[in-house]
């Protein structure tokens, strides 16, 4: 947790994370929790930072892929992340996650 009562957790829930994706104005249906859940896109990491009162200021879904002429891994966040404020402490703590 940092000074400001904000934490990164893998550990995500879904019910938490589909509110913030659909009462944030950067939602979109490609960072919502069922999306997640497609297998056909490969594997898929969830990311999200909690407030003191549990509820998820940002999140980031991102899916893994290789790129095809090296082969090497990457991540990509489809139309993602998603944040209350993009402007706030809760994104840049996202991104360091």
């Amino acid at each position: 947790m940092d000074q400001q009562g904000l934490a990164a957790t893998r550990a995500c829930d879904a019910a938490r994370w589909n509110t913030l994706v659909e009462e944030s104005a950067t939602g979109n249906v490609t960072q919502t929790w069922e999306w997640g859940e497609l297998r056909n896109l490969g594997p898929m990491h969830r990311l999200a930072v909690t407030g003191l009162d549990g509820r998820y200021l940002a999140t980031m879904l991102m899916v893994e892929d290789r790129a095809p002429v090296i082969k090497r891994p990457f991540l990509y966040a489809p139309r993602g992340p998603v944040c209350d404020d993009p402007a706030g402490p809760a994104l840049l703590l996202l991104w360091e996650a």
